[in-house]
């Protein structure tokens, strides 16, 4: 296995939390890690990797969603567009995205940075 370095601190100290989801022990950064395949043709390049840190912190999105969750600016907080596009809807119709966004943000409060990252990266919310 490949040893992997933090993109913000470039520590070696790297625990994993799930299939491709890591966090550095040094600064607490959390990140995904992905190997692309690549063409047999270009074999000398061996690998590319894609990382992203995940930087959006559980409070704010807990707050935005409390606050604002009738509107899906906890959606658009941590990037899932689509899912705030439907909020606005909603919003549009009644008063049911603002319980759900009010429950969101509970659930935000309940749950640890590491999976509040991970849920958010692999199945956004």
């Amino acid at each position: 296995m490949e040893s992997k370095k933090c993109p913000k601190c470039s520590s070696n100290n790297i625990d994993v939390l799930a299939e491709g989801v890591f966090k550095c022990s040094d600064c607490g950064a959390v990140f995904t890690c992905t190997k692309q395949a690549i063409p047999a043709d270009l074999s000398y390049l061996q690998e590319e990797s894609s990382i992203s840190v995940f930087d959006k912190s559980r409070i704010t999105a807990a707050i935005l969603a409390i606050l604002g969750g009738a509107f899906g600016l906890h959606k658009f907080y941590i990037g899932n567009y689509k899912m705030g596009k439907v909020y606005i809807f909603l919003a549009c119709i009644g008063f049911l995205s603002f319980f759900i966004g009010v429950i969101e943000g509970i659930i935000y409060l309940c749950v640890s940075d590491e999976e509040f990252a991970r849920r958010c990266h692999i199945n956004n919310f």
